[in-house]
C-alpha cells in the first residue's frame, strides 16, 4: 500500500484562480485530495467543507470540479460527484438553505452551510484524517497495513491509543492507514459527535 503524491498546481495556475473575474471576496482553498489523488483549487468555505466530508464518504468514489475559466463564480460552485453505484450527482453549494432550481442532465443536490453545522465534528475530523494521509504520501505502508489486519483478526474493536502504539509500527503511518480504512468504510468510529482522540474506539465493519 502506497499513498501517491498528487500532481502539483503551478503557482501561475493558482494565481489564475485568485484573479478570476467575479471571484470578489470568495475564499480560495488549495487542497490535496486523498480520494481524487490530485491537488484541487476550491472556491468558498461551503464547497471546501462539503468536499472534505466527501473524502470520508465510502459511497463517493471521486469528485470533479470545473476549471476557473469555465464561467462566472456563481456557476463554478458545483462538483460532479461519482458514486459507487455508477451514478453521478451534481452538488451545488450555497451559504443559504433556500431551495434552488438547477438545470442540466445530472441530478442536482444543494449543499448548504446549514448541512455543515448539522454534521457537527465530522468536517474537522475529516480535515485531520486527510492530513494524516497527505503526510504519508510516497511512503510504503505495507508493514502498518499488515499490523492493522492482524489486530482485527483477533478482535472487532480497539482503542486508537493501542492501535497506533503497536511495536515496530510508525505512528504517522498507522494514522494514515487508519484514515484510509475509515474513508473506505472498512473501519468506523464516532466522528460526528466527538473529535478523534486516543480514546476513540475503532471498530471493524462486518461485510
Amino acid at each position: 500500500m502506497e499513498i501517491e503524491n498528487p500532481p502539483s498546481v503551478a503557482r501561475a495556475n493558482v494565481k489564475g484562480y485568485l484573479d478570476a473575474p467575479g471571484r470578489g471576496l470568495c475564499k480560495v482553498y488549495v487542497f490535496d485530495s486523498p480520494k481524487c489523488g490530485n491537488r484541487l483549487v476550491i472556491y468558498g468555505e461551503v464547497c471546501f467543507w462539503h468536499l472534505i466530508m466527501a473524502e470520508g464518504n465510502p459511497h463517493v468514489l471521486r469528485y470533479i470540479l470545473p476549471r476557473f475559466d469555465e464561467g462566472p463564480i456563481n456557476i463554478r460552485q458545483y462538483a460532479d460527484v461519482h458514486l459507487d453505484g455508477g451514478d453521478i450527482e451534481r452538488w451545488h453549494f450555497s451559504e443559504r438553505s433556500k431551495k434552488k432550481k438547477f438545470s442540466g442532465e445530472l441530478p442536482s443536490i444543494l449543499k448548504t452551510a446549514y448541512d455543515i453545522a448539522e454534521a457537527r465534528c465530522l468536517p474537522l475530523n475529516w480535515k485531520i484524517l486527510c492530513a494524516f494521509q497527505n503526510r504519508a504520501r510516497g511512503r510504503f505502508l505495507e508493514k502498518e497495513s499488515a499490523v492493522l489486519r492482524a489486530l482485527f483478526r483477533e478482535r472487532s474493536s480497539i482503542q486508537l491509543d493501542a492501535l497506533i502504539n503497536q511495536p515496530g509500527a510508525d505512528q504517522g503511518s498507522m494514522f494514515a492507514v487508519l484514515a484510509r480504512k475509515l474513508a473506505l468504510g472498512s473501519l468506523e468510529t464516532d466522528l460526528r459527535t466527538r473529535m478523534l482522540s486516543r480514546q476513540s474506539v475503532i471498530t471493524q465493519v462486518q461485510s
